[in-house]
């Protein structure tokens, strides 16, 4: 929908509402707004993918009520103007309230701008903002922040005014230079890239210039002889070349009336289900694969104690070592090539001692998601059975959640370690394939809790020749093991050069293997 258009839709609007009570405000499908009169529905669609508003003659089904401030000032409350913003996609309603409490009358802003669709009301009396539908704080708009509290800053003009679109020689300049159909909807406000084209069109079957239809058809609207036409692009103000013409320019759009709310809500949090149900199960299955793989502590410290007999303890590059135990069982001993046979034993006594603790977590967390995959079933299969406001509070629940999973994956920040050192932590597997392969350089440290997962930590050296003082190390460290699986007691912290951590062939984000490690143990409670 162009502002010139809408345009058009003012006037049989106004006859509609003008002086009559708001008798109920609901929110009929996300992103859109409903207000019932004894006539019939004004629907304000503000989804950003068509922005459009039409007129229902009967009152629809179920709904939700719109957020309090709407329902609150809006209901009951009479409208006493109708009036767009120049030729822009704006439209405004002043209502004057119902409630004697009220002190000032509202303003109900529809910004039908596409992705800068919004719903927004405001006080008439200083135009402070009461509600919106979409929040546009200031890290998002430097023009203008439409958040609760904040003053409306009605949006910038998309063109020269209705008027004064021939008088200063801007249009005929902007035809010169480039593209026409660009030229004409850049340079008019409320004109699009449909009416650009039936203004060409136009001109080139009236073999008339250009600026002479743009006059006539200016002069047309200040003077508001409007009649809706379908052109082949779209609708127009008025009758612009081949199409037909529009009977009731408020009727609802050709894909349909007001979409069933409940519907609605319903297909998206099925949807957000079953992402989740995927999620988890691939979660507890790698969950179980990794119990099934864990080595119980008395294997390890069997082989630690083969190990330890063979005697030559500086023997390397053996992957795996096959030895038979005093009872004659044999065991096929996997082994770290770049440590010596002494070197790999004490690894496995460590293993042995921590073991238990790595077990007690995986076992913790497969509990917790099974929990939450039981959960998540139970509500697949009882959909169909919830009422509208049940689905809207459990889809506000899981859309919260896929946005802090997405603010999650933002670039980590850096943390001061005091003495002038700073560390990055990584939050997740995104984050840690960030900080590892993207801020870290080769020369700084890189930590990370032995066997099991957790946090990336890089410690940036920032040019410095000399290696960090203990103090450091282990404050790196303790991020290391608080951010990982075993968060509490004796956490053993393994830490190299970034130089000597590498991606895994194939393998997921922020899954690596590194060599040349030192180990330190910390106390992370």
């Amino acid at each position: 929908m162009e502002g010139v258009y809408l345009s058009a839709m003012i006037p049989p609007l106004t006859d509609l509402v003008l002086e009559r009570k708001c008798i109920e405000v609901d929110v009929p499908f996300r992103g859109g707004m409903a207000l019932h009169f004894d006539t019939g529905t004004l629907v304000l669609d503000a989804r950003t993918s068509a922005p459009s508003l039409w007129w229902e003659k009967e009152s629809p089904g179920s709904a939700a009520p719109a957020p309090g401030r709407f329902t609150n000032l809006l209901k009951g409350a009479v409208v006493r103007a109708v009036s767009q913003q120049g030729t822009d996609r704006v439209m405004e309603l002043i209502f004057e309230p119902g409630s004697v409490y009220a002190s000032s009358d509202f303003r109900l802003v529809f910004e039908a701008a596409g992705r800068n669709a919004n719903l927004i009301l405001t006080r008439v009396r200083d135009g402070r903002i009461l509600d919106c539908t979409r929040r546009v704080p200031p890290s998002l708009n430097r023009y203008r922040t439409i958040v609760p509290g904040a003053l409306y800053v009605k949006p910038p003009s998309s063109g020269l005014l209705l008027g004064s679109w021939l008088t200063g020689g801007e249009l005929a300049a902007a035809l010169k230079e480039g593209n026409p159909v660009e030229a004409l909807y850049r340079t008019m406000e409320g004109v699009g890239p449909v009416t650009a084209g039936a203004l060409l069109r136009e001109a080139e079957a009236s073999a008339t210039d250009v600026l002479r239809v743009t006059a006539e058809f200016e002069k047309r609207l200040l003077e508001g002889r409007f009649r809706p036409w379908l052109g082949p692009d779209g609708p127009l103000p008025v009758k612009l070349g081949p199409g037909r013409p529009i009977p009731d320019p408020l009727a609802p759009p050709a894909y349909g009336t007001i979409p069933d709310f409940r519907s609605d809500r319903l297909n998206e949090l099925k949807s957000l289900l079953e992402k989740k149900k995927v999620n988890l199960e691939n979660r507890k299955s790698k969950m179980d694969s990794a119990l099934r793989r864990l080595v119980p502590p008395e294997i390890y410290r069997t082989w630690g104690n083969l190990l330890l007999s063979m005697g030559n303890g500086s023997r390397k590059g053996l992957e795996k070592i096959e030895l038979t135990d005093w009872e004659g069982k044999i065991h096929v001993i996997p082994l770290k090539p770049s440590r010596s046979l002494v070197s790999n034993a004490s690894y496995f006594f460590r293993k042995a001692s921590n073991s238990h603790i790595e077990r007690k977590h995986l076992e913790k967390s497969l509990a917790g998601t099974e929990r939450e995959l039981e959960f998540v079933r139970t509500t697949l299969e009882n959909l169909e059975r919830m009422n509208p406001d049940e689905l809207g509070e459990l889809l506000s629940r899981f859309r919260k959640e896929r946005t802090s999973r997405e603010d999650a994956r933002n670039t980590p920040t850096a943390k001061d370690l005091g003495e002038g050192w700073r560390c990055y932590v990584g939050k997740n597997a995104h984050q840690n394939d960030e900080i590892t392969f993207r801020l870290a350089r080769k020369g700084d440290l890189w930590f990370h809790a032995r066997g099991v997962a957790g946090a990336h930590v890089v410690l940036k050296m920032d040019g410095r020749k000399d290696p960090p003082p203990r103090s450091i190390i282990i404050k790196a460290a303790l991020e290391a093991a608080r951010n990982s699986r075993i968060s509490s007691g004796v956490v053993p912290v393994d830490y190299t050069m970034v130089r000597y951590v590498r991606r895994i062939r194939k393998g997921k984000p922020g899954q690596v293997v590194y060599e040349n490690e030192k180990t330190i143990f910390v106390e992370s409670d």
